[in-house]
């Protein structure tokens, strides 16, 4: 993932990697002033639950349809509206 022109990765020979891949629960990684936080099998409940501690004004979830919260639709013109 690059983020503001720095890229940090779970490097395969790293204790971080390593940990993921003997079970941990979650790992995280601190470089150039980012956190990178990696979290296996987590549910979209507790992503939110993680996000309430952090100053977000808002939260965009991408990928859960069915999930019961509020949808923004982007359209590139009104003609693509269904109303």
């Amino acid at each position: 993932m690059d983020m503001a022109g720095h890229q940090i990765v779970f490097s395969k020979k790293k204790d971080t990697d390593r940990y993921v891949q003997a079970g941990a629960y979650a790992a995280g990684v601190e470089g150039e002033g980012e956190f990178h936080f990696s979290m296996q099998h987590i549910t979209l409940e507790q992503l939110l639950s993680m996000c309430q501690h952090l100053p977000l004004d808002a939260v965009l979830i991408e990928g859960y349809k069915q999930a019961p919260y509020r949808k923004i639709v982007c359209v590139k013109n009104e003609e693509e509206l269904i109303y």
